[in-house]
């Protein structure tokens, strides 16, 4: 196996409560049919609801928090950058 993975995921995260912890789990099933290493980064741009508690809760994920809201280009670049 590579020391790096070969796909990284980056989710920018807006107030997304209700549907992060079903999208992340959607995704995680996905990739684990592929037969290559990856990773899941999400950002979570100032959410004023319970993203980052929501985030949080799930395992095997990177997760990082913007404490301002920059959008969703902020969240990605960002995110690129501690992509392996």
């Amino acid at each position: 196996m590579n020391q790096y993975p070969q796909i990284s995921v980056i989710i920018a995260a807006y107030n997304e409560e209700t549907t992060i912890k079903s999208t992340i789990t959607r995704l995680k099933n996905e990739l684990s049919k592929l037969t290559v290493e990856s990773e899941i980064i999400v950002i979570n741009d100032a959410s004023t609801d319970q993203t980052l508690e929501k985030m949080k809760e799930i395992e095997n994920i990177k997760t990082y928090n913007q404490p301002y809201n920059k959008g969703k280009g902020a969240a990605q670049k960002f995110a690129a950058k501690v992509a392996k």
